[in-house]
């Protein structure tokens, strides 16, 4: 019944771990040693000898099923002390001689020796935690090196922050709960209980005062999941395991404590320290999950994701939680119809253009991005009616000028870029109006003489006619003026007329001087020219001659093309006056 009404509370922890360091017998240290409890039974296994080198060891931290820390003494000449050596132990399944008993070192803090630590624990991140009992400080221990961090002196909280009291610790041990609560046990005289300590700075308050129950030489969760903690505590006073809650102080011989046995009797446990591991192994971790790398660690499972890069770039890696890790080859297809796609292990997809070239110069080469490559026949039109276009596949277009010879020597050939050959027929004009124009298919244009009138295109030339091709005048002579008329006015003015000789646009000159020069030669030194450029008429505005003397007046025409002569002496002489009209 006792069994009974004990294990119907919440469930033991699974592994609790018990060092026992006898007191020594006759001067020579006793070999200190490692047990199994079984908290449902009481029961002690040994799990390993350590012998007598650290007795006594009194601080024990579990960090899994098979590692252990304890701190031990130093009993070497050299450097005794006691409860000052940080150990590793690593357990053997099967023996109860350790795998290892690793000295990591003497534990320092600000390299001066700390010693008399009773109380050993790991926190639920790994850290690890114990209390010295010269100190009565909180430590954060390295369990690499064994070196310390003082968290800070244990004080009393009142329960409206820390004091000076000092917290005066004896014996007893330290263990965090799964709400990362630090408890501790202390079995100094009026300080005796469970307290709750700050990890943070070492202010505790005391949460059961138990100042008639036995001393406590370890203090272990008894469920690392539980929110409402419930410890184990064996008692060297009477060698029992007790239930220890954060509510209430265990009785003395309780109905609920067991009695601690080894091989079936009873158990003397005089000195040591218990601890129950977050977890026992990796195995124990394993949650079924593909994806995660699990295994134990000081303070509890640890599950970190398992990393499926296979370090090959053209692979998707993913990880599924029933198969683990998933390689699938990665599409580098970017849907792009113009390149090339391929994956390289080191660096991933690799796009390159693709050629379209396909050597032939007729064509124009492109891609599309849906299709791919497009090779269309080049359109080799230049534009010119003047050419015959086409394509060499080597060189590319070809623009052949086209002839636009017809063969007939009568039209002039030629090629409009628009319109193309045109041929227009050859006007074989010479301009000679004394040539026949023929044009001869075969030898072209000829001009043979031709007869007829023509006109020279001299207007001083008349009796134009063609003569062997060539056309011709006679020079316009102007005839003499044939008549000539004075006339005496009634009011005394003398008016000269004349007739007009054949000829256009023709004017006169008049030249008059003594008429008794007329019978001379033909040169009439003292004419006088009375007008040029006349017209048909002009008057004598001279004084009239002499009585027995007279004028004579002699007029000419003239016109572009030349003048005529004043007439003739009776000599036949053209006459020519020496003061000549202009």
């Amino acid at each position: 019944m006792l069994l009974t009404l004990l294990w119907t509370l919440p469930a033991a922890a699974d592994t609790v771990f018990l060092v026992d360091s006898p007191f020594d017998q006759g001067m020579v240290l006793q070999p200190t040693r490692i047990y199994d409890l079984d908290p449902a039974t009481g029961a002690l296994t040994l799990k390993a000898d350590l012998g007598a080198t650290y007795t006594a060891i009194l601080g024990l931290a579990a960090a899994s099923g098979t590692e252990l820390y304890g701190i031990g003494s130093d009993n070497s000449a050299e450097t005794p002390c006691f409860a000052c050596v940080l150990l590793h132990i690593v357990l053997d399944p099967a023996s109860t001689t350790p795998v290892s008993l690793t000295r990591i070192g003497p534990l320092r803090h600000q390299g001066d020796l700390v010693i008399a630590f009773t109380q050993l624990t790991f926190r639920g991140n790994g850290d690890l935690y114990g209390v010295s009992e010269e100190t009565d400080a909180l430590y954060l221990i390295d369990p690499e090196t064994a070196d310390m961090t003082e968290i800070g002196p244990l004080t009393v909280d009142l329960g409206s922050g820390c004091t000076m009291t000092p917290l005066d610790v004896t014996g007893g041990d330290l263990a965090f709960d799964a709400l990362d609560r630090l408890w501790l046990w202390n079995n100094t005289q009026g300080q005796k209980g469970l307290w709750e300590v700050n990890p943070a700075n070492g202010c505790a308050i005391q949460r059961t005062s138990c100042p008639g129950s036995r001393n406590m030489s370890g203090l272990t969760v008894a469920d690392h999941t539980s929110p409402s903690p419930e410890f184990r505590a064996p008692s060297p006073n009477d060698e029992r395991l007790y239930r220890v809650l954060s509510n209430a102080c265990p009785s003395n011989n309780e109905s609920t404590s067991l009695l601690m046995r080894l091989n079936g009797m009873a158990f003397n446990h005089d000195r040591g320290d218990t601890d129950s591991p977050f977890c026992v192994s990796d195995p124990a971790c394993d949650d079924t999950d593909a994806c995660t790398a699990d295994h134990c660690s000081p303070g509890g499972c640890v599950y970190d994701p398992v990393s499926c890069d296979d370090g090959d770039a053209c692979t998707d890696d993913a990880c599924d939680p029933a198969t683990g890790c998933q390689h699938t080859p990665h599409a580098c297809d970017d849907g792009n119809a113009c390149t090339d796609d391929v994956c390289d292990p080191a660096v991933g997809c690799q796009t390159t253009p693709i050629s379209c070239d396909d050597g032939n110069a007729c064509t124009d080469d492109a891609c599309d991005p849906l299709t791919g490559c497009q090779n269309t026949p080049h359109a080799c039109d230049d534009g010119s009616a003047c050419t015959a276009d086409s394509c060499d596949p080597v060189v590319g277009c070809q623009a052949t000028p086209i002839s636009c010879e017809d063969g007939n020597a009568c039209t002039d050939d030629a090629c409009d870029p628009l319109t193309g050959c045109q041929r227009t027929p050859i006007f074989c004009d010479d301009g000679n109006a004394c040539t026949a124009n023929v044009c001869d298919p075969d030898s072209g244009c000829t001009f043979p003489p031709a007869a007829g009138t023509c006109d020279d295109g001299i207007a001083c030339t008349e009796n134009d006619a063609c003569d062997g091709g060539t056309c011709s005048g006679t020079p316009v002579v102007l005839f003499e003026v044939p008549s000539l008329s004075v006339i005496r006015e009634l009011q005394g003015n003398t008016r000269l007329e004349w007739t007009p000789p054949p000829g256009s646009d023709l004017t006169y000159d008049l030249v008059s001087g003594p008429i008794a020069e007329l019978g001379g030669p033909d040169v009439i030194p003292t004419a006088t020219c009375l007008g040029n450029g006349l017209g048909l008429s002009t008057y004598d505005l001279r004084a009239d001659p002499l009585v027995g003397e007279g004028f004579y007046y002699l007029v000419r025409a003239e016109n572009a093309c030349g003048r005529g002569s004043y007439g003739q002496a009776s000599g036949g002489q053209t006459r020519r006056p020496t003061n000549d009209c202009p």
